[in-house]
C-alpha cells in the first residue's frame, strides 16, 4: 500500500481498516457472530501484497462496519404511556337482527 499510493493515502486507508476491525470486534455478540471479524482478518491476511485489489475486501469492510450497528441496545428509559385514544374500548356492535332496547 505504501509503495503504490504513498503515505498520504495509506494513513486514511489503514485508519478505516482499524475502524472496521473495531466495529467487527464489537459486533461479535450480534446476529452474525464472529463472521465479519473472521472475514476481515482472512481477507487482510491473504491480501497483504496488494491491499486494495479485491472488491470482496470492500464488501467485508462494509460488513464489519454494519455488524456493530446490528446490535440492539436496550433503552434505559421506560416506555411512554399509550395515547388515551388507544385506551378507549369500542362499543359492542349489534348484529342485523338485534333491536336497540
Amino acid at each position: 500500500m505504501l509503495t503504490t499510493t504513498g503515505l498520504l493515502d495509506a494513513v486514511p486507508f489503514f485508519g478505516g481498516i482499524l475502524l472496521a476491525l473495531r466495529a467487527a470486534w464489537r459486533g461479535r455478540r450480534g446476529p452474525l457472530g464472529v463472521l465479519p471479524l473472521a472475514l476481515l482478518v482472512a481477507l487482510l491476511a491473504g491480501n497483504m501484497p496488494a491491499t486494495i485489489v479485491l472488491k470482496l475486501q470492500w464488501v467485508a469492510l462494509a460488513l464489519g462496519f454494519a455488524s456493530s450497528s446490528l446490535l440492539v441496545v436496550p433503552s434505559l428509559r421506560p416506555a411512554p404511556p399509550p395515547h388515551p385514544r388507544f385506551l378507549r374500548v369500542p362499543a359492542p356492535r349489534r348484529g342485523p337482527t338485534e333491536r336497540p332496547e
